[in-house]
């Protein structure tokens, strides 16, 4: 699953004299890959074509003859001249410069390439002629220097790219022409010699960057890429790296690790965010490294085990550069300089490699998959070796983690390295060979607080890095005997700690004891009421927390609070007043239903209730018993919403104002007479409509209050706001009334009905929150109302952003369209919408994809915007993906869609902007879904477009692409 390579026969060691790109757990494409990693090992290729493993073992998977697990890096014995390696969930791969491969490790699916039973040593493939490998998790890929690409092992998903799911235990041709691969957890990548990537197997997650989620059983080509050199394969997801040194990638996303700043899943690629000039990339389980060509190192994505190396366990969206150590310090303190050249990944951990050979790794460390001879996580890269990958003596770890403890530690400190001497301070400094030496095993005690740091030292191997360990020695809590209380006589009472050879020092005032406090010796004698704080002191150790001991001295009992006014019903509010007939008492409430206790709120001034609430009260006072319980239960009404115009009968144009007080409060109406009720529509205080004739009843509703009472208005106007109008959608119907009320009914699945829900409407149904509408538009699923004072609401579908509020959410009530002053008349196709103003201008907004919105693209527009080039427009139209317009001097305009001549332009052409259309003396348009008319001043009909129904009244089903009479 986890790494591939590429190499060419007689150039092996050259590529890896300069730095080659390592893959790890779910590889990449690379010239000579000399690291690798799988699920939890390591696998590093050192200048000399040696191989050394180290990590988890039980499938034989370093190659050592043993299913015995290395703390430290072991050699692979048998191998030579190795070039490349590679690594699968828990088996490894190696090829020679001479274009020879070796597997070894886990093989029940085949993927050694010769049976199924799991190999201990280097199995020699019978493949010739290999220039780059590749590992999946449990599948193997080799490509040969003819192009061509055989897989072998587990095809549970179609990863081997044969066509079937149907594992393989010997290498099978799948596919030619092919310069790199690379291998993802279920999925293999193939980079073509045209820059093509063709990718098979797992695409749950989009992978395989196809746009597609559909698992794949022979390769298809990726989406989008004709420049890619290298690939990489994640446990989900794939990087690409293309020729101008950027990446793509596509897949998984749950963690950052397609680094486009997201966590959105992608099917096909996109960019990555910010890193250029990309050399080599490795991918992990979640996570991504990359290799510039200055010589920076980027990781993002998952981070769980600090696999991103940026000393933190937080998942990265987009590249982080890595604070890599580009060389090694001499212990004559000289700093030998030696750039990164290699790179990769594990599961989760990873591995970079500077030019001159030393080793860093970083990441998840549960089998010892890092190499440092521990088990311990790393957040940031750590060198393991010395240039030339002469591996250090490994780590020293302690049996006591570091921690807070409240007696002495005896620690044991051990190494996995045999004969190795261990050095430590207890100071903090930096272990030398002139340090207190003990050997593996031995014993430390930790008699304060100190940070121990050992280092191993062993001849003729570089010394460990130095482990540090900080332990904090704290006096464990006091005790008082007795504990606090409530007493009627003096006690006697004694404190005790369990941390030896500490000083206790105490106060009664309630002042945090320090160490000029009184020392104990001896029982205190407490005789009022007191408070007792007691800590713990010891040279070298942390203080203690601080013991407290509450001593109360009984002296009667409290009577209970009086509370002002009595408990009732109270419109908006009531201010309560609490009392108590002892003096110095103190008044603690709650008014959450909760009992009030000494740290309830203390009573200092009148509380104002605002909402139905139990008021409960009890007096304290230090030397008496605390009095009984007073409560009162007050239920608040909402207050009662107000109208700024009475019942009566107004002038047309004429509004009414919905006010409330309490900004905290819902406002909710309706127009029909009824009373309003929790699921009637909403209305926003200082809300004003235009009046019309109807009875507007409002009611506040408020959390923990009562619902108030209602507010209402019965209207009539002196004359009609207009004749009344009607406008019929695809499968709805909508009319406005004389006085302005909406009344809509047919289908209603998008909300085009506008009543607040998405239920079929069988009879006409009142529209509750718009009134004063003079003219309606109803398109395939939306509706637009023009109101008497020239503003336009609109409800239903908004998937292209026809409804004209700046989104595409759809809506079942009216919403004004706030960018819309000044209109005389609106219109509505399919899925856009038009609106006319007194200046003669033409707004539109919608679905765009056929230039219906005549802004000379096919753009759609989310907000009303003006159409450019139509002036003294006097009336509109809008039809199935297309518009007209008619100027003041008769003129015709049409854009958008003109496949069956509906723009009646004499052509088939579709028009993102206004054509004139040859017709003079027009009085007013109409539009219909595919067919357009237009009426004479002189009472001549013209029409044009789609006539096979019949529909152009030409006398015969035809095809009209000019006006015709």
């Amino acid at each position: 699953m986890y790494s591939d390579v590429r190499t060419r026969r007689h150039v092996g060691v050259l590529l890896r004299c300069v730095g080659a790109l390592v893959v790890g757990l779910i590889g990449t494409s690379a010239w000579a890959q000399t690291a690798a990693g799988g699920v939890a090992h390591t696998v590093v290729l050192a200048a000399d074509g040696t191989v050394w493993t180290v990590g988890a073992n039980s499938r034989g998977q370093l190659g050592d003859h043993t299913t015995t697990t290395r703390r430290t890096p072991v050699q692979v014995r048998g191998l030579r001249k190795i070039v490349a390696v590679a690594a699968g969930a828990s088996h490894t791969m190696a090829l020679t410069g001479a274009g020879r491969l070796y597997v070894w490790g886990d093989n029940a699916n085949g993927q050694v390439g010769k049976g199924v039973s799991p190999r201990k040593t280097p199995v020699r493939s019978h493949l010739r002629d290999v220039i780059a490998i590749a590992a999946g998790a449990h599948h193997s890929v080799a490509l040969r220097a003819n192009g061509d690409v055989y897989t072998w092992g587990r095809n549970t998903h179609g990863q081997l790219g044969n066509g079937s799911t149907t594992p393989s235990t010997s290498p099978v041709r799948v596919a030619t022409g092919v310069v790199a691969v690379a291998a993802g957890f279920n999925h293999t990548l193939f980079v073509k010699s045209d820059g093509a990537v063709y990718a098979t197997g797992q695409n749950a997650n989009g992978q395989l960057g196809d746009g597609t989620t559909t698992r794949r059983t022979s390769p298809v080509r990726m989406s989008g890429i004709a420049t890619a050199t290298k690939a990489a394969g994640g446990e989900q997801f794939s990087v690409m790296v293309l020729s101008d040194g950027t990446l793509v990638s596509t897949g998984d996303n749950r963690s950052g690790q397609l680094g486009d700043g997201t966590t959105t899943p992608r099917t096909s690629p996109v960019p990555v965010s910010t890193v250029t000039n990309v050399t080599a990339i490795a991918a992990g389980a979640g996570h991504v490294l990359a290799l510039d060509s200055g010589g920076s190192v980027w990781a993002w994505g998952l981070n769980g085990h600090g696999q991103v190396g940026d000393g933190t366990t937080t998942n990265r969206g987009t590249p982080t550069e890595l604070h890599v150590a580009s060389g090694f310090s001499r212990t004559d303190g000289v700093a030998s300089i030696s750039p990164l050249t290699t790179i990769g990944t594990g599961r989760f951990h990873g591995i970079a490699v500077t030019l001159d050979g030393v080793v860093h790794t970083w990441g998840r460390n549960a089998r010892s998959q890092l190499g440092d001879g521990t088990t311990v996580d790393r957040r940031s890269p750590t060198p393991i070796s010395h240039p030339n990958y002469d591996w250090k003596v490994s780590t020293p770890t302690f049996s006591v983690a570091a921690g807070l403890y409240s007696t002495e530690q005896t620690v044991r400190i051990s190494i996995a390295t045999t004969g190795a001497t261990i050095r430590f301070t207890r100071n903090g400094n930096e272990p030398t060979e002139s340090d207190p030496a003990i050997a593996s095993g031995d014993r430390v005690t930790v008699t304060t607080s100190q940070r121990l740091r050992a280092t191993a030292f062993k001849d003729g191997m570089p010394p460990s890095n130095t482990a540090s360990v900080v332990y904090e020695l704290k006096v464990a809590p006091p005790t008082a005997t007795p504990g606090g209380g409530s007493y009627i006589s003096p006690r006697m009472v004694s404190l005790l700690t369990t941390s030896p050879g500490t000083t206790l020092r105490y106060t009664t005032d309630g002042s945090t004891p320090s160490e000029a406090s009184t020392a104990y010796a001896g029982p205190i004698v407490i005789g009022t009421t007191t408070t007792l704080n007691v800590a713990g002191f010891r040279s070298g150790w942390t203080t203690s927390v601080v013991t407290t001991a509450n001593y109360a001295m009984n002296f009667g009992t409290l009577q209970p609070p009086s509370i002002t006014p009595a408990a009732g019903s109270y419109e908006g509010q009531v201010t309560v007043t609490l009392s108590s007939p002892q003096p110095g008492a103190t008044i603690r409430y709650t008014t959450d239903g909760t009992p009030p206790s000494a740290s309830a709120p203390a009573y200092t001034g009148p509380i104002v209730i605002g909402s139905m609430t139990t008021l409960r009260a009890t007096a304290f006072h230090p030397d008496y018993t605390t009095s009984a319980e007073a409560s009162s239960v007050y239920t608040i009404t909402a207050s009662t919403p107000t109208l700024s115009a009475p019942s009566g009968t107004y002038a047309p144009g004429s509004v009414v104002t919905i006010a409330t007080p309490d900004a905290a409060a819902t406002l909710r109406m309706t127009l029909d007479g009824t009373d309003p009720m929790a699921g009637s529509p909403v209305v926003a205080s200082g809300a004003s409509m235009l009046l019309g004739s109807f009875t507007l009843k409002v009611r506040a509703f408020k959390a923990g209050n009562t619902d108030s009472a209602i507010a209402s208005g019965t209207y009539a106007l002196t004359s009609a706001l207009g004749a009344g109008t009607i406008a019929a959608g695809a499968a709805h119907t909508v009319l406005a009334t004389p006085d302005g009320q909406v009344y809509a009914w047919g289908l209603n699945s998008a909300g085009q009905l506008g009543e607040g829900t998405v239920t079929t409407r069988l009879a006409p149904t009142l529209v509750q929150t718009v009134t004063g509408v003079t003219s309606l538009a109803a398109g395939q699923a939306h509706t637009l109302a023009r109101t008497w004072d020239g503003q336009v609401y609109a409800w239903g579908a908004n998937d292209a952003g026809q409804v004209g509020d700046g989104s595409t959410t759809g809506r079942s009530a009216p919403v004004q369209v706030t960018a819309l002053t000044n209109v005389v008349a609106v219109a509505a196709g399919d899925r856009h919408s038009l609106a006319l103003t007194t200046d003669g201008r033409v707004l539109a907004w919608g679905l765009g994809d056929r230039g219906q919105l005549g802004f000379g693209s096919t753009l759609s527009q989310a907000i009303p915007t003006e159409v450019p080039g139509l002036t003294t427009i006097v009336a509109i139209a809008a039809g199935d993906g297309y518009s007209l317009a008619v100027t003041g001097a008769g003129q015709v305009y049409a854009w958008g869609a003109n496949a069956l001549s509906q723009l009646g332009d004499g052509t088939t052409l579709t028009r993102t902007s206004p054509v004139l259309v040859g017709l003079s003396n027009v009085a007013g348009v109409a539009a219909g879904a595919s067919h357009a008319l237009a009426l004479l001043r002189g009472g001549a009909v013209y029409a044009w477009g789609l006539g096979t129904s019949g529909q152009l009244g030409l006398g015969a089903p035809t095809l009209a692409t000019t006006p015709t009479r």
